[in-house]
């Protein structure tokens, strides 16, 4: 099929994906959107023909995912700083910046992230559950384990809690830091599955570096702000090139 052609047909699809989307919200009864079988094997073909292949069940139903806001709250940071190093001493050194020590090592909280130097032999597990975090299994890449963080069971796509062990202990832990008042709010219009697919398709042909998209799935790309915190909705679609996020309102491809 040639490439005018190809344009046609993806322009045909997305005509007809957002008609029927917008159908949807005009009801406002129906959460879930669910593409139909038919309409799932039409998408993989187009993304055949722009050159990656997409198993049909890969491909997830969309829906809806609110924004979150998370305001810094000092007083959850001093609570994880002291199941972690036991009763720190805390001082402030400008900026939104706090030092904690204690025998048992050092730590230092910025508005959006956090670090943790340990003195003492310490269990991955245990300082993990001390963190109050949530996340899918850790992954051992040479001498860090890293945990993928959650929210709500959603894959936070750039946020990792990685743990160092460069002479075989658990020396320093680090990570974004998500204790904040987490305030939610609506997202507005968001984009669809085969919206997105197909966009990430069109970012990626030229570079030839990816050829399959192996599984996607809702989650959040974390940015920071000015004490605060956002999750914003993303697509997340893991290939034989490494894994992308679609924002979900902006479109951006990260």
């Amino acid at each position: 099929m040639d490439k005018s052609r190809v344009k046609t047909f993806i322009l045909f699809l997305l005509l007809a994906a957002n008609l029927a989307f917008l159908g949807i919200l005009l009801t406002d009864r129906v959460h879930t959107v669910r593409i139909d079988q038919g309409a799932k094997v039409a998408l993989v073909q187009v993304l055949e023909n722009m050159g990656f292949s997409m198993d049909v069940a890969a491909i997830p139903d969309t829906r809806d995912q609110a924004f979150y806001r998370l305001i810094r709250d000092i007083a959850a940071e001093v609570r994880v700083a002291d199941s972690v190093l036991g009763n720190a001493a805390r001082t402030e050194a400008g900026g939104g910046i706090y030092h904690y020590t204690s025998s048992q090592g050092y730590a230092q909280f910025r508005a959006g992230s956090f670090r943790f130097q340990l003195n003492t032999p310490a269990d991955a597990q245990t300082m993990f559950d001390y963190l109050q975090l949530t996340a899918r299994e850790p992954i051992w890449a040479a001498d860090v384990l890293v945990y993928p963080l959650t929210i709500e069971d959603m894959l936070v796509f750039n946020g990792q809690v990685v743990f160092y062990y460069p002479d075989g202990q658990l020396r320093e832990i680090s990570g974004p830091a998500l204790w904040g008042t987490r305030r939610r709010y609506a997202s507005g219009p968001l984009q669809d599955v085969t919206t997105a697919l197909i966009q990430l398709a069109d970012h990626l042909r030229e570079r030839g570096t990816v050829s399959r998209f192996e599984y996607m799935e809702m989650g959040y790309y974390l940015a920071e702000g000015i004490g605060y915190l956002e999750l914003r909705p993303v697509w997340i679609v893991t290939t034989d090139g490494g894994a992308f996020s679609i924002d979900r309102q902006s479109g951006v491809v990260r």
